[in-house]
């Protein structure tokens, strides 16, 4: 996806940053996916981050009566060719998984994974 198509999700009410939103409740109120525990959902943004994202952003957040999902992620990538690399890798197996395309590096600043 180009960065002009991210740019939509770039300050809207519910785009917040992945760790801190999925770290504001208690367990499961914030999740990722569909049925992925909040635990397990803080290691996956954990591990982009691990790989050099700049920011992992949860877009298009869903309210319910009881808790917030989803199943979608912006990442801003790094300057650095091996970081770029890396995080493209773990976003392409996801991308993949989903019956997705892989993302290619074409120097865009953002990268846009659905994870369900």
């Amino acid at each position: 996806m180009s960065d002009e198509f991210v740019q939509r999700f770039l300050g809207a009410e519910n785009t917040k940053e992945a760790l801190a939103w999925l770290k504001a409740g208690p367990d499961n109120i914030h999740t990722l996916a569909e049925g992925l525990p909040t635990e397990n959902s803080i290691e996956l943004i954990q591990g982009f981050y691990d790989a050099g994202a700049k920011e992992v952003l949860a877009v298009e957040i869903d309210e319910y009566d009881d808790f917030q999902n989803t199943g979608k992620l912006v990442i801003e990538l790094s300057d650095d060719p091996a970081e770029r690399a890396a995080v493209l890798e773990k976003a392409d197996e996801i991308a993949i998984s989903q019956g997705f395309n892989p993302e290619q590096d074409s120097g865009q600043r953002y990268v846009f994974l659905m994870l369900d």
